[in-house]
This record gives structure tokens, sequence and C-alpha cells, in this order.
């Protein structure tokens, strides 16, 4: 059933896939979904987890069935590249099953945005989760966390790993379809949420004119401000003022 689904979607094309109704839940995020809830998990989140600082993993926040205020907090953390989970994601594309308070890797002690995060889950009651790497065919890297609220967890769910796979293949490769052109670097899609937030405009706003969601546009915004060279929103529109982009 799922995998009809998944080539339903392909013959519908990027804009159903990545356009929200009018309740914010994209034709994606309800897949995701259900490949969560036929395996027993209850919420899901997908993460760009391509870029690198300092060699450091970056993980970034594409699409998430939590609410957009849950998703907030959890960014507000701190560096989610300091998690144990993003460093065996680091050195390792082998799917794997975590708990709350459980160790991912072999370090001593959990840093501060890993105790903050795993208090947020907890006041959720959220207990353990599965963790699927995943990457495109341009060899763009993320991963598909699922969560779930009951501690009873199979180590393995190969079915659960070929339906994300598949899925985020599909995400991708239409969302970059729908977000081509570049200029200086950036999309079409970037820049149109760019001059969408320098025009005043919220994000959820935003979300509403581009037919995506929040967690997409906020991730364009970042993908922007990090082209540009900028540091914030605000130098992002200085530098592209700078660049000859019609922001404003």
């Amino acid at each position: 059933m799922l995998t009809k689904r998944i080539d339903q979607l392909k013959s519908i094309g990027n804009a159903a896939l990545l356009s929200d109704s009018n309740d914010d839940c994209t034709p994606a995020k309800s897949l995701f979904l259900e490949h969560s809830q036929s395996h027993g998990f209850h919420e899901f989140t997908v993460l760009d987890i391509s870029q690198k600082m300092s060699g450091m993993m970056r993980p970034t926040i594409q699409l998430a069935s939590f609410s957009d205020t849950f998703v907030k907090q959890v960014e507000e953390t701190g560096d989610l590249g300091t998690c144990t989970l993003f460093e065996r994601l680091d050195i390792s594309t082998v799917p794997f099953a975590w708990e709350i308070g459980g160790r991912t890797t072999p370090l001593a002690s959990p840093t501060s945005a890993e105790l903050g995060i795993n208090n947020l889950l907890s006041g959720i009651d959220i207990k353990c989760g599965y963790c699927v790497p995943v990457h495109s065919a341009l060899g763009k890297r993320g991963a598909v966390l699922y969560f779930r609220k009951e501690r009873q967890f199979a180590e393995k769910h190969p079915a659960l790993v070929l339906n994300t796979m598949r899925t985020y293949e599909l995400y991708i490769n239409l969302f970059s379809q729908y977000a081509s052109q570049p200029q200086l670097g950036l999309s079409t899609l970037e820049l149109k949420c760019l001059q969408s937030i320098a025009a005043g405009k919220t994000v959820s706003e935003t979300a509403k004119m581009v037919s995506l969601s929040d967690h997409t546009v906020n991730y364009c915004i970042a993908a922007a401000t990090r082209k540009l060279g900028a540091t914030n929103l605000t130098h992002a529109f200085y530098k592209a003022i700078q660049s000859g982009l019609p922001v404003l």
C-alpha cells in the first residue's frame, strides 16, 4: 500500500508533493507519517546532515510532525551536532534504534544540548526511536528520525528503511526541481523567501505564499543566509542588496 502511495506521488509531481493543505500538512509529511504509524511510531523528523562546520555535523530540521513551537524549542537547546546521535551518524550509514537517556556512542557524558532535547522529548512521553540515515542520488546526506512512546521496539525495521529511503529521494529530487534556477548561488525559492521576510511577512505568511511548510521556509532562509556568507538575517539582507539581488 505504501509503495503504491509513493508511486502515486511520483506521478503527481513536485507541486503536489510540497504544497501545504489547510491543516499545514504537506503530502510529503503525510507519507512520512504513514511510514511512522504503520511501524508503531508516533512522530518523525527529517534532517539535513550534509553541512559541517569545524569538522562537526550541523543538522538542520527540514520537515517534522511536531508542532512549530516544539521544533523551535529543540533548535534553541544548543548545537544539535554535539549530540551523540549525530556523532554516530557522522561515522555510520547503518540504521539504528535509540532510547531517551541511552548512549549511541561510548562517550562519557551527554552534552547540554542532548540533555535539553531528552527533557523535551520526555515531556511529551517519547521513550525511544529509530534513525534511518538517507542520501539523495547527488550525495546529499540526511536522516529521518522516528519517535515512539513505548519502550518496546525492534532493532531492525527493513520495510521502514526501504520506504523512508524512497520517500526521501522523491522529496529531495522534487524539492530541487522546485527550487531551481539559482541567482548568485541562491535558488529561486530561497530568494522568494528572503524577499518575503524582507517585506515584513512572517515565516508562516511566507509559507502560505509559496505553498510550503514553515520548516521548509526556515530551511530556505538559513540556506540563503549561509550562501550569502552572512552571520544573521539582517546581515543577509545587506549582503543580498550589495550583490544586486532584488530583495527589497
